[in-house]
């Protein structure tokens, strides 16, 4: 078992076919790579996140609003290729011994466990945000990538919560920001676009790694390190994607 933050795809948004995150509803929590289909709870995810986008779509409008949309997929390209220009064969690498396969390719998508203690991350947030800027950090349930200037409560309950809390990802990436900038937070921090990417950096030793040699103010608490870096990339993907973030 475990709490993940996972990117919410349109169908699973607007229809009833939702599939819990990869990993989720495992017996052991400290194991983020275990998958077990057989054993997560499928009431806690029946009719997807339906009766949530409908609502938002139903506050939106009562604010005068239109409805929350996914952005519209990228055309494909048609036709011939231009000229001068050949189209690249598909290529796939053969095994290099007898009977090796290659490792799959992580899959994409923004999906992390949270793995660590918040105690370190909430003491930066009173210590270098305004109230108003640590609700936009950590006080929401759902962040969708709209310009929304305050927080909408939905009576719509989810597994964790009573009620959702949706906020706009563009005020919580300034305040993640904020917290990054106050703790030197490096660049190598892996960006979010492969599930587990994140997590897997801090619990298997890259980033404890990285402030061995070369340490600062984030190193000194790596679980706050994590959050903050969970929140930024959370937001980040949001506003990068067009797609809502939500705990699972």
């Amino acid at each position: 078992m475990g709490i993940y933050l996972v990117g919410v795809h349109e169908r699973d948004w607007r229809g009833d076919d939702f599939a819990p995150p990869n990993g989720a509803g495992t017996d052991d929590p400290s194991d983020v790579h275990q998958h077990d289909e057989d054993r997560y709870d499928e009431d806690r995810y029946d009719e997807g996140r339906r009766p949530l986008a409908a609502a938002l779509d139903a506050e939106l409008a009562r604010r005068g609003l239109p409805p929350y949309t996914f952005p519209a997929p990228p055309a494909k390209a048609s036709g011939p290729p231009p000229a001068g220009r050949r189209r690249r064969r598909a290529w796939w690498p053969r095994p290099t011994g007898p009977g090796r396969r290659r490792a799959p390719a992580p899959e994409p998508g923004f999906e992390e466990k949270l793995v660590a203690g918040p105690d370190g991350f909430t003491a930066l947030c009173a210590a270098h945000l305004t109230p108003a800027e640590h609700d936009a950090v950590w006080g929401w349930t759902v962040l969708v990538p709209l310009p929304l200037t305050e927080a909408l409560r939905l009576p719509v309950a989810s597994p964790h919560f009573d009620e959702a809390v949706v906020a706009g990802a563009e005020g919580a990436r300034a305040a993640a920001r904020r917290l990054a900038r106050a703790v030197a937070l490096p660049d190598e921090v892996p960006v979010a676009g492969t599930r587990l990417a994140l997590t897997s950096w801090f619990l298997d030793g890259g980033a404890a790694e990285l402030a061995r040699a070369r340490p600062g103010p984030w190193s000194r608490d790596l679980d706050a390190a994590f959050h903050i870096a969970l929140y930024l990339r959370a937001a980040e993907y949001s506003l990068r994607h067009g797609c809502p973030i939500t705990y699972a």
